[in-house]
């Protein structure tokens, strides 16, 4: 295995790990988590995906931004631009309290939302893992 394909697996393994930290967060019922480790798990999905196409820098942590570069490699790549989109929407809000007037960020993101967040996040890995190098 290459040096890109071995770096592609790490990154899809850290993405695994954080998806099932999510969904043991989502359980716990600290959905604000739930919803940060899902934008960190796609993050990291579509980032190995990435390297193991040959890129050796990738210093974005947009989803929807990796998401395009991945849908430009891969045309059979399933379309995830609202996913993408979604959860970066969950990147900062999640985890500072001066992302709202009041309260913090455990009082704004529901069950509802980190459900959505997982599931965003387990069609992304899926799809990187199924495209990325074996």
């Amino acid at each position: 295995m290459g040096k890109n394909a071995l770096e592609a697996v790490r990154w899809i393994k850290q993405a695994e790990r954080d998806l099932g930290m999510a969904k043991t967060a989502l359980k716990s019922r600290y959905f604000e988590h739930a919803c940060f480790l899902s934008q960190q798990a796609a993050e990291k999905a579509l980032k190995g995906l990435l390297y193991g196409k040959g890129f050796r820098s990738i210093p974005t942590h947009s989803v929807k931004d990796l998401y395009l570069d991945a849908k430009r490699e891969f045309r059979d790549l399933k379309e995830m631009g609202r996913e993408a989109i979604f959860l970066d929407k969950q990147y900062v809000p999640t985890r500072y309290p001066d992302s709202f007037d009041s309260g913090s960020p455990f009082e704004y993101f529901t069950e509802e939302d980190a459900k959505k967040c997982v599931g965003c996040a387990g069609l992304i890995l899926s799809e990187a893992k199924r495209l990325s190098p074996k």
